[in-house]
């Protein structure tokens, strides 16, 4: 399925520019295969000799683990001279991290939120990264461990003292799907939200005030549910959700609103903008079989320039590549992309996004960090990271 039909006379300047641009960006390497071969540590041994004796046996250990220490020392390398080299891509490397990677109790120190809240009976730490850490829960889970044993620095001052830090459940729900037990957790404000208020925890999910500064955040890790309650009052469209020809022809209109699913962002990225026409004759032949006699021609959507960009960067059925990207950010909403798990993710795209400014939402999706760094990172790697370069809060 193609995403767009761009014409060549018009995006043959855009193309050149972007490759053009996209050399001066990056050269160090080109993907992340390149890497990992780069990084195999058997590499340059020779494994053909006869290990007759338990000399040779030692003499081999020996070169493992000298290669071993030269891996190590390249990935440190790789690593600084890419994402330590400002403030956006600092700031995006231990978010990831500090979400993602089972960081070591060293490194909590280096972690700082933004203030103590508290709401019926609930208290945390919010802006807190490490509470949406679903291996740092692990720790805690136990009903006789305490987060408070461990006190984080805040940005602001607290007047009341709190007694207890709650993980972000939604976080943990979104990031990691499942169920988690409420003694360590409670609903509050998630990610990246710009508007933080007191009525911002809760231990139930349909608290009113918990929810997405922008609808796009919800959904990305459950895209099978086209609609999933959010609040108590209303049900939300999951811009995710990836639909086809046969879901539409298969609504049932006591479930699934027809006009809401006829202008639902979704179906057009699922089936592409492309397919515009061919999508409204569908909605249009299931408008009869459903006796909906008096078609509206106003039912079929008028998409702004934002939204055609929005729509295509949810695309889970696109087959995404690096090139594209870069000759044709002009036509994307790189807010959006950052969050959608099926872009082929290497270290050069997530420079890419980070330079763009972009890095604080990219920090949120658990893909990036699998595809990228979760093959190369270890606690000896990351010790020198937050050494070099972190400031320690207290």
């Amino acid at each position: 399925m193609k995403l767009d039909q761009i014409p060549e006379n018009d995006s043959a300047q855009v193309v050149r520019s972007k490759k053009a641009e996209r050399h001066e960006i990056s050269s160090f390497i080109d993907n992340n295969a390149t890497i990992l071969e780069m990084l195999n540590p058997l590499k340059s041994i020779n494994l053909t000799s006869n290990l007759h004796s338990f000399y040779n046996f030692k003499e081999l250990k020996k070169q493992v683990e000298v290669l071993m220490r030269t891996q190590s020392n390249i990935i440190f390398y790789i690593l600084h001279q890419n994402f330590m080299v400002d403030n956006a891509h600092k700031d995006f490397f231990k978010n990831m991290v500090g979400r993602f990677y089972d960081l070591p109790e060293w490194a909590w120190d280096y972690y700082q939120g933004l203030d103590y809240r508290s709401s019926n009976d609930y208290t945390t730490m919010l802006g807190l990264v490490l509470m949406e850490n679903k291996h740092y829960y692990k720790k805690y889970r136990k009903p006789n461990l305490a987060l408070t044993e461990f006190t984080f620095a805040r940005k602001k001052n607290s007047e009341k003292k709190v007694d207890l830090t709650c993980f972000n459940k939604l976080a943990l729900e979104e990031y990691w799907g499942g169920k988690y037990d409420k003694i360590h957790c409670a609903y509050y404000v998630p990610y990246n939200k710009i508007e933080i208020t007191d009525r911002d925890i809760s231990n139930e999910r349909s608290w009113e005030a918990i929810s997405f500064d922008k609808n796009f955040e919800f959904g990305r890790f459950n895209p099978n549910s086209y609609k999933t309650k959010r609040k108590e009052e209303e049900l939300e469209e999951n811009f995710w959700f990836i639909a086809s020809d046969n879901w539409i022809k298969e609504i049932d209109n006591e479930a699934v609103d027809f006009c809401e699913a006829m202008k639902a962002y979704s179906v057009y990225a699922s089936l592409g903008l492309d397919n515009f026409e061919k999508i409204t004759v569908i909605f249009k032949e299931l408008a009869k079989e459903l006796g909906i006699a008096d078609w509206d021609d106003s039912w079929i959507p008028n998409f702004e320039e934002d939204e055609t960009k929005l729509i295509r960067s949810l695309s889970q059925t696109f087959s995404w590549s690096k090139e594209y990207i870069y000759e044709n950010e002009d036509i994307l909403d790189l807010d959006v992309l950052g969050l959608n798990m099926t872009v082929p993710w290497d270290m050069e795209l997530v420079k890419f996004f980070i330079e763009r400014g972009y890095g604080g939402r990219m920090s949120e999706n658990k893909a990036v960090f699998y595809k990228v760094f979760e093959p190369i990172l270890t606690d000896e790697i990351i010790r020198k990271l937050f050494n070099c370069e972190y400031e320690r809060y207290e």
